[in-house]
């Protein structure tokens, strides 16, 4: 089980770095506004908590985005928005994952 998560957490961070740089000749992709990413976040922290497993530090995040926001720092907050919602959603897929297979991880002696 542990395997699976490390595996997972692998190729997201290889997927991470496949991008490639922009250039002036690149068609820009719309981006989301603070409010859709904020809401977006409390959308999928509110699901993680419904499952109860919401990561402990997702809110703080979520805080922290909403502070950086209010000061003026509109990147950064969407920023942070934008992980506290991958927080939630893998919070909430570890805890669907879980459900399904907590029996295949119980050692019986």
């Amino acid at each position: 089980m542990i395997r699976k998560y490390a595996f997972v957490t692998i190729c997201i961070s290889a997927l991470a770095g496949c991008g490639q740089e922009s250039s002036d000749s690149d068609i820009a992709l719309p981006s989301a506004t603070f409010a859709e990413s904020y809401a977006a976040a409390e959308a999928a922290l509110a699901a993680a908590e419904a499952n109860r497993n919401a990561w402990s530090k997702t809110d703080g995040i979520l805080e922290q985005s909403k502070t950086a926001y209010d000061e003026g720092r509109t990147d950064d907050a969407i920023e942070l928005a934008n992980e506290a919602r991958l927080q939630a959603e893998l919070a909430l897929a570890q805890s669907i994952s879980q459900k399904k297979e907590w029996k295949a991880n119980l050692v019986l002696e």
